[in-house]
């Protein structure tokens, strides 16, 4: 059975990917460290340890072929593809193997001008009703196939 699986920690759309998996009755699992509050009345709710990539590995262990799992995260998304999950950026972007490395190396690129102190932009951007959509519109589409 489909199964959805999103990483909790600081992910903007689990409202709406709740009452996604509600309305089509698929399995919710949502994956947050012991420091974020996230709760709901449908779906399974798995705390996991503060450390570093504590979720990201329980979330890939828990994945299995063609799951959705929903996170901005990309270096967790490289191992999810590696398991045959599906990926979707809380923004609406399905990852694929085909834009994964560009969005690594773009990872890369930031974290090195961040280093160096340079930014470009500012980083608390306000989201908008349209990437919501876009996100709505991604899933529910991935859904169907």
């Amino acid at each position: 059975m489909l199964k959805i699986i999103v990483d909790g920690d600081s992910c903007p759309v689990v409202n709406q990917t709740i009452k996604i998996a509600k309305e089509n009755n698929l399995e919710l699992l949502i994956v947050k460290n012991h420091n974020h509050y996230i709760q709901s009345d449908y779906g399974e709710i798995v705390s996991v340890e503060s450390t570093k990539d504590s979720a990201d590995l329980y979330i890939v262990n828990n994945t299995d072929a063609n799951d959705i799992i929903i996170s901005q995260d990309y270096g967790l998304a490289a191992m999810v593809l590696a398991r045959n999950g599906r990926v979707v950026h809380p923004n609406g972007i399905i990852i694929t193997e085909n834009n994964i490395d560009t969005l690594l190396h773009q990872r890369f690129i930031s974290s090195q001008l961040r280093r160096q102190k340079r930014h470009f932009g500012s980083k608390n951007k306000k989201r908008t009703e349209s990437l919501n959509e876009n996100f709505i519109n991604t899933l529910k589409s991935l859904i169907k196939i």
